[in-house]
């Protein structure tokens, strides 16, 4: 057995040593498979979803794994590969509850290793207004509302009076931003003169950025990274985008070249890009002649700059979505060869405690343009806890949302609970998500595999 990952360290000084012999006296075994090891049939892989550990076996190991799967080595002694599997926790006790025993490890993680005091990560909606009519977005029919001065003064009072010690984090969200660039100017002005340290990153269609706005980003608003939303090639990106024909008295030609050269310029200023391609199948047609548009434009590809396939959000619930989503694993892998940088999304070797900023409210705050506090950047109106001017109003919303107690009933048994969200209230449910996280998983798998090769492993 070989460690191609190794475990998160927070996790094992938890877990501790299992104790428990593995046989009883009549040498019946009195362990079991983890429900949360993933097994990956082709390449002889386990992936231990709650301790992030990835471990790969010979052909021989596995055969001996597969015999104990099937009930046919009942009476063999106790080898060193299943010694080794279950001091490495693939193998626990036969009655141990792993639901139960996953929620009290949560608990205990929060116990051991607590959140810092205070707020560090402020996500700001300057406006819900927008230069674009995205087709796709989930912001359609939201009354466009832009922050008024009098809100802005008390948003900088609310950041300095709540803020943690240290650097603080800036997401500026929308709508789109940059419509309310003024804004985003007078708060980080406010910062800089109260001497508080912190850093900024956007979300943006990335249309309305000039080359002074781009050097203000850096500078003023210590911009270090943006995500801006793609959606193919050309003629997909203009007729799903929908810009309007000219915003604040200036013509939005060509918004397509416009925004591939303000991304170049973002990346010259040292600020990391990410380009996210929103997919469906009416426009996965053009993704080869979109990707070959990058590299044309952008080889040798720059290390600030990265691009990722992501499925419309109304796709989830789809019958065809995991067809989809191998069709995006398919696009990411075709990048890599070229020598893009790629992220895989949602994936990690630590074992993450919150998933979202829903889950995250100890440290976190959504503002809208009015003031008030959501708990996500979907903004569903029985989700505000509170305001700029009070902070927290409904403090058992707030403890709820933050509850990882609660599990759907569908995850309870499932393999990839640890890495998939035990938020129950989340308004996005996907129906097919474990073909998903199959997927996903399979392809770290495959390139982890690629990358090391058995040779470079660490041998257990």
């Amino acid at each position: 057995m070989r460690i191609l990952v190794k475990a998160d360290g927070r996790v094992e000084i938890l877990l501790g040593s299992q104790r428990e012999p593995l046989c009883d006296a009549n040498g019946r075994w009195q362990v079991k498979l983890s429900q949360y090891a993933y097994l990956s049939e082709n390449a002889y892989v386990l992936f231990h979803e709650l301790t992030r550990e990835m471990v790969s076996l010979t052909k021989e190991e596995w055969e001996e794994l597969d015999d104990f799967r099937n009930g046919e080595n009942e009476e063999k002694d106790v080898t060193p590969l299943m010694q080794q599997l279950f001091s490495h926790h693939f193998l626990v006790a036969s009655t141990r509850n792993e639901l139960k025993y996953y929620q009290q490890l949560m608990g205990l993680i929060e116990i051991a290793f607590p959140v810092k005091k205070g707020i560090y990560t402020y996500t700001i909606l300057p406006t819900t207004a927008c230069n674009a009519r995205c087709v796709y977005c989930y912001e359609e029919g939201i009354h466009a509302l832009t922050m008024k001065q009098d809100t802005i003064d008390q948003l900088i009072r609310y950041i300095l009076e709540t803020r943690g010690n240290g650097r603080i984090h800036l997401n500026w969200f929308g709508g789109e931003p940059l419509v309310g660039s003024g804004m985003i100017r007078q708060v980080c002005e406010a910062l800089a003169r109260e001497k508080v340290p912190f850093d900024s990153a956007m979300v943006s269609n990335g249309a309305l950025f000039t080359p002074e706005l781009v050097r203000e980003a850096r500078e003023r608003w210590h911009m270090n990274r943006i995500q801006i939303s793609l959606d193919g090639e050309k003629a997909d990106y203009l007729q799903r985008k929908r810009y309007y024909q000219s915003w604040e008295g200036k013509e939005q030609t060509d918004p397509y070249e416009t925004v591939l050269t303000n991304v170049a310029a973002l990346v010259k200023m040292g600020i990391l890009v990410s380009l996210r391609c929103n997919c469906d199948w009416d426009n996965l047609s053009g993704i080869n002649a979109f990707i070959e548009d990058l590299e044309r434009r952008f080889s040798p590809w720059p290390k600030q700059l990265s691009v990722y396939f992501a499925p419309l959000n109304q796709e989830s619930e789809a019958d065809r979505f995991p067809a989809l989503h191998e069709k995006l694993i398919g696009f990411t892998a075709l990048c890599r060869k070229k020598g893009f940088q790629t992220g895989i999304q949602g994936f990690g070797y630590k074992l993450r405690l919150r998933h979202c900023m829903a889950d995250s409210l100890a440290n976190q705050r959504l503002i809208d343009p009015s003031g008030r506090l959501y708990d996500c950047e979907h903004m569903p109106e029985s989700r505000s806890y509170g305001d700029i001017w009070h902070d927290v109003t409904d403090p058992e919303l707030v403890k709820s949302l933050c509850d990882h107690r609660e599990v759907r009933e569908k995850c309870r048994d499932c393999v990839f609970l640890p890495e998939c969200t035990p938020y129950t209230k989340c308004p996005i449910e996907v129906n097919s998500c474990r073909e998903i996280n199959v997927q996903r998983l399979e392809n770290i798998i495959r390139e982890k595999l690629e990358g090391i090769g058995y040779k470079e492993a660490q041998p257990c």
